[in-house]
C-alpha cells in the first residue's frame, strides 16, 4: 500500500514533536515519530514509502501537493503540532482537496487527548493514531492494505459513513527494542543542525516517559519510564556514526541523565568502542553529579539543557520542580567545571511578577549560563497550568520579556567579552 509520511509545510523553521512544536531558527531536528512510523513499513512491511520533510525542505503546499499527486499515496500520516494545530489542520484539508481519494492519519497530542473532538471538527481527518503509535500505526496499515473490517482497533479513532469510532486506549509499550530503527536512508542528514554543532547531525531517543510531574509540561506517553536496552541503544548510534557518519547526536529523552547505572554503562561503553561524536542532552539539575560529568564528558557530551524554569522560590513550587534556587547554582557550576556548555531554559509570563522577571534574568547571567532559551507560558490542556490560564499576564507583556531576556543576557557586556576571549 502507498504511503507517505509527512512533516507538513510551514512558513518558519518548527520542530514538531508529541508533546510540543517549537519554532527554533537555529535548530531543526528530524520529524523522529513519523521517522519511526516509516520505518514500520519498510522494516515490518517489507514495503517502500514517501517521506517528505516540508520544514526541512522548505517546500510550499503545492510543491507538497505535486510531489503527493505524483506518488499517489493512499494513506499520508502526518504530526499535527499543539500551538499551531489549526494550521495545521488547513494545510490538511488542502491536499485532500486536491487528492480526494486519500485517506488521512494524524499522530499527535492534541488528536491523542480529544479525539472525537478532532474528527468532527475537522472532516479532511479520517484516522487518528492515539498515544504511542507504532503497534497501533501497524494494525491500521494491515487492515487498509488488506481491505478488512476496522472494528474498534485499540488506539485508533476514525469516521466510517458519518460516525465517530473511538478504540480502547492501548497499553504501553513494554519492549521498545523491539521497533526498528528509524530509517535514516529517508532522510537528507545536511537539513538538520544544533546550534554551533557539527553537522550531520541527528536525533536518537532511548526511553519514554518521565516521572515528573511538573505543572505546565505535557507528560510524553506518561509518568512510568521504559528503556531501550543499553546494547540497543549503542547499535543505533554506531549505525548512525558509522554508517550515516553523523557527528553530532542529540538524545531526545525528557530526562537524559535519569538512571544513572544506565547512562554509566552506556558512555562507558561509548569509551571501550572508541566511538568518536559529539553529544547533547536535556536534564534536571537535581540528576546530576561529578562522576556522571565525568564520564558524559569524556564519551562526547559538549551541550546539556537545563529546564531550570526560574529563580523564584515562589514559581518552582508552583511549577511543582523540586529544587531550589541554591542547587541550580551550584550544579551550573559542577557541569562547567567539565567543560560542558549549559543552555537555561527559562519560563516567562503566566504567574511571573515583574520583580521575578527580574530575577530570573539575573540569575541567568550570575551562574554563566552559556545560552538560554526564553519561553512564554502556554497552558497546554491536560496540565495543571492549564487551570490556572485566565489568571495569567497579557500575551503581549509575555512576548515583550521574552525580547528583553535575551537583550539582557546576550548583550551584556560580561557576556559579550566571555565569549570573545575563548575566539582569542
Amino acid at each position: 500500500m502507498r504511503t507517505c509520511f509527512l512533516n507538513l509545510p510551514y512558513a518558519k523553521r518548527i520542530i514538531r514533536r508529541y508533546n510540543c512544536t517549537y519554532h527554533a531558527p537555529n535548530f531543526l531536528f528530524p520529524p523522529l515519530e513519523l521517522l519511526q512510523l516509516a520505518s514500520i513499513v519498510k522494516s515490518w512491511k517489507k514495503t517502500e514509502c514517501l517521506f517528505i520533510d516540508a520544514v526541512a525542505e522548505n517546500l510550499s503546499p503545492d510543491k507538497v501537493i505535486e510531489r503527493l499527486k505524483d506518488y499517489q499515496p493512499r494513506l499520508l500520516v502526518f504530526m499535527s503540532g499543539i500551538e499551531i494545530f489549526s494550521e495545521d489542520m488547513r494545510a490538511i484539508s488542502l491536499i485532500k482537496a486536491n487528492l480526494s481519494q486519500l485517506k488521512t492519519a494524524s499522530i499527535g497530542y492534541l488528536p491523542s487527548l480529544s479525539p472525537e473532538k478532532t474528527l468532527a471538527e475537522n472532516p479532511a481527518l479520517d484516522y487518528i493514531i492515539r498515544d504511542e503509535p507504532e503497534l497501533s500505526f501497524s494494525e491500521l496499515y494491515d487492515c487498509l492494505e488488506n481491505n478488512s473490517f476496522l472494528a474498534d482497533l485499540p488506539g485508533i479513532a476514525y469516521r466510517d459513513k458519518g460516525n465517530i469510532h473511538i478504540g480502547k486506549k492501548r497499553e504501553r509499550i513494554k519492549d521498545l527494542d523491539a521497533l526498528p530503527f528509524p530509517d535514516r536512508e529517508l532522510l537528507q542528514p545536511g537539513l538538520y543542525n544544533e546550534f554551533l554543532l557539527s553537522r550531520p547531525f541527528t536525533t536518537i531517543q532511548t526511553s519514554r516517559g518521565c516521572p515528573y510531574e511538573c505543572a505546565f509540561c505535557v507528560p510524553t506517553h506518561g509518568r512510568e519510564i521504559v528503556y531501550r536496552s543499553v546494547d540497543n541503544v549503542y547499535r543505533e548510534i554506531e549505525e548512525a556514526v558509522l554508517k550515516y557518519k553523523i557527528k553530532t547526536i542529540r538524545f531526545m529523552d525528557d530526562t537524559f541523565t535519569l538512571n544513572k547505572r544506565r547512562l554509566l554503562e552506556l558512555c562507558g561503553l561509548i569509551l571501550k568502542r572508541n566511538l568518536k561524536f559529539q553529544w547533547s542532552c536535556l536534564s534536571r539539575v537535581d540528576t546530576l553529579d561529578e562522576e556522571m560529568l565525568g564520564i558524559m564528558r569524556r564519551s562526547g557530551c559538549g551541550r546539556i539543557y537545563l529546564g531550570i524554569e526560574t529563580a523564584s522560590e515562589r514559581l518552582l513550587k508552583l511549577y511543582r520542580k523540586g529544587y531550589s534556587p541554591g542547587l541550580i547554582k551550584s550544579q551550573v557550576k559542577l557541569i562547567k567545571k567539565r567543560h560542558i556548555e549549559t543552555v537555561g531554559f527559562f519560563i516567562v509570563g503566566g504567574l511571573q511578577s515583574q520583580e521575578e522577571f527580574k530575577q530570573d534574568v539575573s540569575l541567568a547571567k550570575e551562574i554563566g549560563l552559556d545560552y538560554i532559551v526564553a519561553e512564554k507560558l502556554t497552558p497546554y490542556p491536560g496540565t495543571a497550568i492549564y487551570e490556572k490560564a485566565k489568571d495569567f499576564i497579557p500575551q503581549e507583556e509575555a512576548i515583550k520579556r521574552e525580547k528583553e531576556f535575551y537583550r539582557a543576557f546576550y548583550l551584556c557586556p560580561g557576556y559579550v567579552f566571555s565569549k570573545m576571549r575563548k575566539l582569542i
